[in-house]
């Protein structure tokens, strides 16, 4: 329920004819807002997802990697605790791309193979591919040839 109510009021925001500025306020504003609600009814799977989409936006609108990386922290502690494997394996997917991004291969690396496994182990094959070419991204800015 909060995941396409928060979508259709950021779509509506998104096609007024207000400013940049105030559309950006506005789509933070609702962010805001359904954690508050989310928060107010104790709803972690509510909460999970707002946190990563908000994550997700500060990382490619606001270009705010820091705040980004918070929140999606936030959001894999609210996967963990309602024990949603799906929603935890695509954080961790998204917390990987920001470890390679900000050069923490060590971590990059750890991170990818762990949801590689996981997606190989319930034969998610597509998303396994995805995740094997960020390694072999990985392993090229290591210039680990042999692995890539």
């Amino acid at each position: 329920m909060f995941k396409y109510l928060f979508i259709s009021s950021v779509i509506l925001i998104s096609y007024s004819f207000v400013s940049g500025q105030k559309i950006s306020n506005a789509i933070e504003e609702n962010f805001k807002s359904a954690l508050a609600d989310a928060r107010a009814q104790s709803n972690y799977n509510a909460l999970a997802d707002v946190y990563y989409e908000y994550g997700l936006y500060e990382e490619k609108v606001n270009k705010a990697s820091g705040k980004s990386f918070e929140y999606l922290r936030r959001s894999l502690q609210y996967y963990e605790v309602i024990t949603d494997t799906i929603g935890i394996n695509k954080v961790r997917f998204e917390v990987a791309k920001h470890f390679l991004r900000n050069e923490m291969y060590y971590d990059a690396l750890e991170e990818f193979t762990t949801i590689n496994d996981y997606y190989k182990g319930k034969g998610n094959y597509e998303s396994s591919v995805e995740v094997e070419l960020y390694l072999f991204e990985l392993y090229l800015e290591n210039i680990d040839i042999k692995s890539a």
